[in-house]
């Protein structure tokens, strides 16, 4: 491909925002550097860092005179994407978190693509990976161009959720894509009262309405942004009341998806949205306190009931913590296919090999993931070893085919 060194052509800001991730900004400031398109504006945003980020900010600014290092008080993601929209000058923005990192050509081909094709928005590709072992993510919708009616057609009605639990259309994150200013700009700059820092649904706030009211997106099968998945920063995740986040925002987060056709059913895909969201970040919110059954997100079970947990994701960090803190049941193992990687990268609890819990004894073994592909092939793993059938423990069915209900008990 063509390599573009004119300057001429149209410049694209990209928005950094950076919070006490010192042992990693620098591989992320250099894959932007690096990018073979070459008008471009790194905006840094350093939100109230106490580590080294600062100075490796102003290193950066210094050393490129593309680069801008912008300081300011913590605020939180949505804060500093606001700060990185107001200093930006492109016509076109891109979004990468400061503990990530990009392929060198990302941008490049993004925008050959939105101007090859006159769309608003360029889709791409988001690799998983741990530094030793990358997983792709899968894309649901045909790699091309949607816009107008096709786009209505086709990806509005499963733009959120794609119909397989719980799997997104087109995950609603602003890293891994490119904005027109235009597109994006506005819906960056809002302000939700009920929920001023955004730290829940930042992404859902602005990626989904401006894809929404857009109507104009090409989708890209290469994945060329690497998000980096680490036990450190999953483990100290501080806790929300997220039921009380969507219950102060909900009405809000339906409103700003007002732009979708009346067809697309997307007060539905919003339920499940919020459904999983509870799942991922707050399994404890379907129990009752001194209730006999509890886990209930997983079919329910006597109290001081012997479990595993199988996987060390959001989901599984988050059920381990719930599990250990607040649950009346003993956690056996916590499992993950991974488990070699994760260690030494956290003090909090070992993580083990799933061939391991052969010589456990235990009641049940908790499938911690939200997409029901990735579950069904955990259940076979553990039926391989010898697990009987009856003791792995999933999301029900009843609680999956009716998300309404669950909606309401937070809203009313």
């Amino acid at each position: 491909m063509k390599r573009f060194e004119d300057m001429s052509a149209p410049l694209i800001s990209i928005i950094v925002p950076i919070y006490r991730i010192e042992h990693y900004l620098c591989k992320c400031v250099e894959s932007l550097i690096n990018q073979t398109y070459k008008n471009i504006e790194i905006i840094l945003i350093n939100d109230g860092s106490d580590d080294r980020c600062p100075e490796i900010c102003d290193h950066y600014a210094s050393k490129d005179k593309r680069v801008k290092a912008i300081h300011k008080e913590n605020g939180g993601l949505h804060s500093a994407r606001q700060a990185g929209m107001m200093a930006a000058k492109g016509a076109y923005i891109g979004y990468v978190d400061g503990d990530d990192w990009v392929a060198p050509e990302m941008y490049e081909k993004m925008i050959k693509y939105a101007q090859e094709n006159d769309v608003d928005i360029v889709v791409g590709g988001i690799v998983d990976s741990d530094g030793n072992n990358d997983s792709l993510r899968k894309i649901f919708f045909e790699e091309g161009k949607y816009n107008d009616d096709c786009f209505v057609d086709q990806i509005e009605p499963r733009i959120l959720y794609s119909g397989s639990f719980f799997e997104w259309g087109i995950v609603p994150s602003l890293c891994g894509k490119l904005f027109k200013r235009e597109c994006v700009e506005g819906f960056q700059m809002f302000d939700d009262p009920a929920n001023p820092k955004q730290f829940l649904v930042n992404d859902i706030m602005v990626a989904l309405p401006a894809m929404l009211k857009a109507k104009s997106i090409y989708i890209m099968h290469e994945h060329l942004y690497y998000y980096r998945t680490r036990m450190d920063g999953s483990l100290k995740r501080a806790k929300y009341d997220v039921a009380g986040i969507i219950k102060g925002s909900y009405y809000t987060w339906l409103n700003e998806c007002c732009y979708a056709s009346p067809e697309s059913g997307i007060e539905r895909q919003m339920q499940f949205f919020v459904l999983s969201t509870l799942i991922k970040k707050q399994p404890g919110f379907f129990d009752q306190i001194n209730a006999d059954s509890v886990l209930n997100v997983y079919g329910g079970m006597k109290r001081r009931s012997r479990v595993v947990v199988y996987g060390a994701g959001l989901v599984g960090v988050n059920l381990v913590r719930y599990i250990l803190e607040e649950s009346p049941t003993e956690l056996v193992a916590w499992i993950d296919r991974n488990y070699q990687q994760m260690e030494g990268e956290n003090s909090w609890i070992h993580i083990e090999s799933p061939d391991s819990i052969t010589k456990k004894e235990f009641d049940y073994v908790l499938l911690a993931i939200a997409s029901s592909r990735t579950a069904e092939a955990m259940r076979l793993k553990m039926l391989q070893i010898g697990v009987d059938d009856n003791k792995i423990r999933w999301i029900p069915k009843e609680l999956i085919e009716n998300p309404q209900r669950i909606l309401d008990a937070i809203l009313n």
